[in-house]
């Protein structure tokens, strides 16, 4: 039997990012993240708690849709609606497509954590 709803969770510490005095220059950023998601968290007091929140975000949404495992991170950009609420786009040579999962990011102290609930494809299909 397949749940019908599925959710994938991380939490890091925001220390465990790499520490650089140019988010928009250093690899791992560059690697991880897209610029609008770096040019938003270097506006932030402090960026690394902020990147930190999206790469949970990103880690969550590939243990909640496993199809998105393989998926570059930098095709996984965590946006925010006016209202100020956080959603993932699946970015790709072809377009750019909202994904159909609920984020919840917070971050406390050092401590980041992003929260993915999904519809489980798998469960919608049976029935």
């Amino acid at each position: 039997m397949n749940p019908a709803v599925v959710c994938g969770v991380d939490i890091e510490y925001a220390d465990s990012l790499p520490d650089t005095a140019d988010f928009s220059t250093h690899p791992f950023y560059n690697d991880n993240f897209t610029n609008a998601e770096i040019t938003y968290c270097i506006a932030q007091l402090d960026p690394r708690v902020h990147f930190t929140a999206r790469w949970c975000a990103k880690e969550a949404v590939k243990k909640c849709i496993p199809s998105l495992i393989s998926v570059d991170n930098r095709c996984l950009e965590i946006r925010k609606l006016p209202s100020g609420a956080p959603y993932i786009v699946l970015v790709t040579p072809g377009g750019q497509e909202p994904l159909g999962a609920s984020l919840s990011l917070s971050h406390a102290g050092r401590l980041a954590i992003a929260m993915v609930v999904a519809q489980n494809a798998a469960s919608s299909a049976s029935l």
